[in-house]
């Protein structure tokens, strides 16, 4: 924040009165006269800059959470809910019990694109958090987007617990 100063001048006789008014200001006493020179430090308020740099580090975090998010979102399901779900690449939700005719039905396969939605923001959300907290306080982008990757199993974690807590689906990190 910038500062400026103020300097008026007053009188000696009024230096009691202007003491009491200006606590903790600067006074400059002039040699050989009855002025004394009042200075007064003020802050301005300005506008904080955001560092560009910190600006495209916190860019590269969210795409690193969104893109680590919809790489390992259909093996976590997988693992979390033993539903069947694999790589995006090997099939993601083609062997996923949403599709055998009886239930169980994988949580959140089963509520349609909010069900699936609302995990992947979740993750997207709780990665970035993570890795942001971790950029603002050591300024490394290379650990905060380490940071940023470790954050997904805890954050996943809690998610499918919330998920079985608000759901009837059986499995949890268990085997059938």
């Amino acid at each position: 924040m910038a500062a400026v100063v103020i300097c008026t001048k007053a009188s000696v006789s009024s230096l009691d009165k202007a003491t009491r008014l200006w606590l903790g200001r600067l006074f400059v006493f002039e040699r050989n006269s009855d002025r004394v020179v009042i200075c007064t430090a003020h802050q301005e308020p300005t506008k904080e800059m955001v560092n560009p740099k910190r600006k495209l580090h916190v860019i590269i975090l969210l795409i690193l959470a969104a893109v680590s998010t919809m790489t390992f979102m259909a093996p976590l399901c997988g693992f979390m809910f033993k539903c069947g779900c694999v790589w995006n690449w090997a099939g993601a939700d083609s062997q996923c019990n949403i599709h055998h005719a009886l239930p169980p039905h994988c949580p959140w396969c089963a509520h349609g694109k909010l069900g699936y939605m609302l995990p992947i923001v979740g993750l997207t959300v709780g990665q970035f958090t993570g890795g942001l907290v971790t950029l603002r306080l050591s300024g490394k982008l290379v650990l905060s987007g380490v940071a940023t990757l470790l954050s997904l199993l805890p954050v996943a974690f809690v998610l499918g617990y919330l998920t079985i807590l608000l759901t009837s689906y059986p499995y949890f990190l268990t085997a059938h």
